[in-house]
């Protein structure tokens, strides 16, 4: 989470293209982390009552 707050912050205040792509290169991948540990902490904590999602 530290990852991507960094990686916007560093965008909002990017002096230059460059930075700013790479910033937000920084923001996919940190957003693709958090993700994955979202998705695993829903199924850990609150495991599939035979198939039914809502």
């Amino acid at each position: 989470m530290a990852f991507f707050i960094a990686s916007c912050v560093i965008a909002v205040r990017a002096q230059s293209h460059l930075v700013f792509l790479s910033s937000r290169f920084l923001q996919a991948c940190g957003n693709g982390v958090l993700i994955l540990l979202v998705q695993s902490h829903t199924v850990v904590e609150h495991p599939s009552d035979g198939g039914y999602w809502l």
